[in-house]
């Protein structure tokens, strides 16, 4: 590692040119009153100052230069993690109201607008939750923060915090447990509460795989272990040492809590009552998609440690650097030999998309040789099988139920191709496929979003793909030509491959002028209303005729504004799929013959040529 040292107030930005095209609600940590719908500002802040600030005051340079953090492995100690403070949890729990809302009959079995409520309201709970063991910066309070953050519930310091909760209960979650508490399911809805929190503990995959999240009695004597055994012995039965450590909280006071912990404690896992197997079905769904959440947090130009200092790539090496402030008027440049690290900053951003598969964009592929290119397929490939083990695995259900969700199966790992290198993602997959050919399986290349007007991109993300048959394709194609489009040398099948479907309502945008040109687009119904610059007169678009072309071949910006009059559908060719698989010219004797059988035909259509 080497240090770089700026004299004099420096501003650091990370790797220019790279905006990322996934935009999820992850990525807008600043939104906080969607949280605030699900949790008082006041319960929140009480809880993010006693349990999540000190994560990102401990991870101050101040504090590294005092401790014993800056060696050959600095990179692998918990100040130069990726951030798992304050904006880590809002991060993740915003993350889990928008996965809620996708896997909800996709991934997970469909609920009704309730019970999804209360599993949204339940899940920013979990999230804001689940790292506060993080806290703790020594390798023990690393390996078991998770055991932390379940035990934090049952501890009296987050007794006020919980009763700050349910006094509002923004997220709706009381109504719910009052009558299963009256039922004798626990002795109050608040304890109820306090043992659904406590699930946080799920998030972590090593402590609760995915078998036992789908097993309640097995979930059950797990979580209970969690709770009954101090903090140090769980760091002794993992491998660590077996003395006591003064920095880990010791066992909980369960008698305060319970006549017979054994018996009472998360009774209604196993309890047979309708409501108690709905109330842990729900349970173990919102913590799939805690688990996913998680998986999908923010990285790339986001990244950051938890004292906020950037995480980023040399382009020259594909190893991370990190910018470390001291005061405001000094600026460290540390490079660390460090895959998690670097992998972390290649990625752009990872979602869900509306199919049900896990997209991954990266920041770049083009570096300044083979060895360092492929050091950095490497890094990207580490990284998108760690998000993917995840997100693929936190929806796998026991084997009598995989057939209710058959999405889960076929999950697709989508990478997108770089715009800077096109050949980058067929370099990342194929180091997948040495990693984990399983996962390698379920990959392919998708197009890059990276140029693309953010609008646009989100509109295409939310679309659906394309599920119509050859006759269909075929059928309109056969409307395209009628249009003018050259088509006759088209692969039919692939032409059609990453092409959404989407929905424009009466009035709205479609493209901006000004704005780059990332799809081509061909309405299926007349009314789209073409404004262009330069003072030319504004014009409607028929059916079946692609608009956005020129800018798309010319690589320029929107020359035009695009709105619809009625409502209509569309399909969104990303740039480089009509690129290589649409755009078709005409020569001079082509278009004679073309424009030659139009005039002898006396109609509009023309034969698909």
């Amino acid at each position: 590692m080497y240090f770089t040292l700026f004299s004099g107030f420096c501003e650091h930005s990370a790797t220019p040119g790279r905006i990322s095209p996934l935009y999820t609600l992850a990525s807008m940590t600043d939104n906080l009153s969607l949280l605030d719908r699900y949790i008082s500002p006041s319960a929140r802040l009480a809880l993010e100052e006693r349990y999540l600030a000190p994560i990102n005051a401990g991870a101050q340079l101040t504090q590294i230069m005092a401790g014993s953090y800056l060696h050959a492995e600095a990179g692998r100690t918990m100040p130069f993690f990726s951030d798992h403070g304050i904006v880590h949890h809002h991060d993740v729990a915003l993350q889990v109201l928008q996965v809620l809302e996708q896997a909800n009959g996709l991934l997970i079995p469909p609920r009704d607008p309730n019970r999804l409520a209360f599993m949204q309201g339940y899940g920013v709970l979990l999230a804001l939750l689940h790292d506060l063991g993080m806290a703790d910066f020594s390798a023990a309070g690393r390996a078991v923060h998770a055991q932390a953050a379940a035990q934090a519930v049952f501890r009296p310091a987050f007794t006020d915090i919980l009763a700050q909760i349910c006094a509002e209960d923004r997220g709706g979650l009381l109504p719910r447990l009052q009558p299963l508490a009256a039922a004798g399911l626990a002795a109050s809805a608040q304890l109820l509460l306090r043992e659904l929190l406590c699930l946080s503990v799920c998030h972590s995959k090593s402590n609760v795989p995915v078998e036992v999240l789908n097993d309640p009695a097995r979930l059950r004597t797990v979580v209970q272990e969690i709770l009954r055994q101090s903090l140090s012995e769980q760091f002794a039965r993992h491998g660590g040492a077996s003395a006591a450590l003064p920095s880990l909280a010791p066992a909980l006071p369960l008698d305060e809590f319970y006549a017979s912990f054994e018996t009472d404690a998360l009774r209604w896992l196993v309890t047979p009552s309708p409501a108690a197997r709905e109330l842990t079905a729900d349970v173990q769904d919102t913590l799939r998609c805690l688990r996913c959440a998680d998986a999908l947090r923010q990285r790339g130009s986001t990244l950051k440690t938890s004292a906020g200092y950037e995480i980023f790539i040399n382009q020259q090496t594909a190893e991370a650097v990190y910018a470390l402030r001291l005061g405001a008027d000094e600026l460290y440049l540390l490079e660390l030999n460090e895959p998690i690290a670097a992998s972390e900053a290649l990625v752009a951003a990872s979602q869900l998309d509306a199919a049900g598969n896990l997209r991954i964009a990266l920041q770049q592929g083009a570096f300044p040789n083979a060895e360092v290119t492929r050091r950095a397929a490497r890094y990207a490939a580490l990284v998108t099988n760690d998000i993917q083990g995840d997100v693929v695995s936190s929806f796998v259900r026991p084997p009598d139920e995989s057939w209710l969700l058959p999405k889960t199966a076929a999950m697709g790992i989508l990478i997108e191709e770089t715009a800077d290198n096109p050949d980058f993602g067929a370099l990342v997959l194929e180091e997948l496929a040495a990693r984990n050919p399983q996962a390698a399986a379920r990959g392919r290349l998708t197009p890059s979003l990276q140029d693309a007007d953010p609008a646009e991109a989100a509109r295409y993300l939310a679309g659906a793909p394309l599920t119509w048959s050859a006759a269909q394709k075929r059928e309109f194609l056969d409307r395209v030509a009628a249009s003018g489009h050259r088509v006759g040398a088209m692969d039919v099948e692939r032409a059609f491959e990453d092409v959404h479907q989407v929905h424009l309502e009466s009035g709205e945008v479609l493209v901006q002028a000004g704005a780059p040109a990332g799809f081509v687009y061909i309405p299926l119904a007349d009314g789209l209303l073409v404004s262009p610059l330069g003072g030319y007169q504004a014009f409607s678009v028929r059916a079946w005729m692609p608009i956005g072309v020129t800018g798309v071949i010319r690589g320029a910006a929107r020359n035009a504004t695009v709105s619809a009059g009625p409502a209509l559908d569309l399909l969104m060719i990303p740039r480089q799929v009509y690129l290589r698989r649409w755009h078709s010219t005409y020569t001079p004797l082509e278009l004679a013959e073309r424009l030659a059988r139009r005039l002898s035909s006396g109609v509009e259509a023309a034969p698909r040529d």
